[in-house]
């Protein structure tokens, strides 16, 4: 929470089974000029760990002072090997990129850090405008075990806000269900195929006179 406001503050909730430790390196340099909120935590699951930061960005702000302070944090977060996730209401309409500098600057910042911007669609929405001012940002790090990624915002009118999620999954081989049939010619086919022909008893075929029915009974 914020020290000196009844406005602000930011928190994360983790699952109990998840290991979980609060770190401090990453934290942004917060002053009386640029005021900020942010939680870092280490978090683990399956012996894998996760960067999991929380960041809230007071309105009406310099954009180019936070990106130089944002940057510090940012380089620090790809020099390590571990996925990363930034999510929180930044107060910086991304939709605003192409047509203002700042803006243009501070996500190219972001995106040199190799970290991307999952959300690309407004997260508040009003009858005046519709602004992407809530960001989630994800850093795959360096594992060679890629995971895949879904993101998007949920409709639901519980705060002026849309709730915004990102989820990381495994890539699982899929199936193919259209390989086509084939016959495996192999000596231990051919071997196990002559031992099924010799269990089969084949007197019913051989006692019938009329080739016809003794093709239905071998059928």
């Amino acid at each position: 929470m914020p020290s000196d406001s009844n406005v602000g503050g930011v928190g994360i909730y983790v699952r109990r089974c998840l290991g979980q430790n609060p770190i401090g390196m990453y934290k942004i340099a917060n002053t009386n000029k640029h005021r900020l909120e942010d939680v870092w935590l280490e978090i683990t699951k399956h012996n894998k760990k996760y960067i999991v930061g929380g960041i809230y960005r007071h309105p009406n702000q310099s954009i180019t002072d936070f990106k130089a302070m944002m940057e510090i944090s940012l380089c620090k977060l790809t020099r390590q090997s571990h996925p990363s996730i930034i999510a929180g209401d930044m107060n910086i309409d991304l939709l605003q990129c192409d047509c203002q500098t700042a803006i243009h600057d501070y996500l190219n910042t972001v995106t040199s850090n190799n970290f991307v911007p999952s959300l690309v669609l407004p997260t508040r929405v009003t009858s005046k405008a519709s602004t992407l001012i809530d960001h989630i940002y994800y850093y795959e790090g360096k594992s060679h075990n890629r995971l895949k990624s879904r993101s998007g915002n949920l409709v639901s009118d519980i705060s002026d806000h849309l709730p915004n999620y990102l989820l990381l999954f495994a890539d699982k081989t899929t199936v193919n269900h259209d390989r086509p049939v084939v016959r495996l010619f192999s000596k231990k086919a051919r071997d196990n195929f002559s031992h099924k022909l010799n269990l089969c008893d084949w007197s019913d075929i051989y006692a019938v006179k009329d080739v016809n029915r003794a093709s239905e009974i071998f059928f």
